[in-house]
């Protein structure tokens, strides 16, 4: 604990799949892909309410996107490009609250996000597209922790 804050170790890892292109209008079962790991910092605050208590987390780690590769390019008529993915450092803060169910279980019913995605090396991957991508997000989830004090 600092102050109002106590402090905590956050890690998540994801995989999202969208059919719409982060660089063109292109569309598509899987058309940008997303997978990541993230290891954060997280501050929480007491409130009040026993069982409400808000936070501030700041994450980074390591990403694996095609984000940044162009779409629907082909090299003969109907012969489209393979689709590769390329690594990035990301790093995301977020904004949030836990809801404390049972011992072990919290919900976070709403949390923001904004961050970015640097690429690095080339990973058999296009270095085609611009080499840094902004993220936000906004989700929900279900935290399992070992038991507090």
């Amino acid at each position: 604990n600092f102050g109002p804050m106590r402090f905590g170790v956050d890690f998540r890892g994801g995989t999202e799949h969208s059919n719409k292109s982060a660089t063109s209008s292109a569309g598509g079962s899987d058309t940008t892909v997303l997978d990541d790991a993230l290891l954060g910092v997280r501050g929480s605050f007491h409130t009040p309410i026993s069982w409400l208590n808000p936070y501030v987390q700041m994450s980074a780690g390591y990403a694996r996107s095609n984000a940044t590769l162009p779409v629907g390019i082909t090299l003969v008529a109907e012969t489209p490009l393979p689709r590769t993915e390329d690594s990035y450092f990301m790093y995301e803060g977020f904004l949030g609250f836990t809801v404390h169910i049972f011992p072990m279980i919290d919900l976070r019913p709403v949390e923001v996000g904004i961050g970015n995605m640097n690429r690095f090396g080339s990973n058999n991957g296009s270095l085609d597209g611009p080499s840094s991508v902004g993220v936000r997000s906004i989700g929900a989830s279900v935290v399992f922790h070992m038991p507090s004090k």
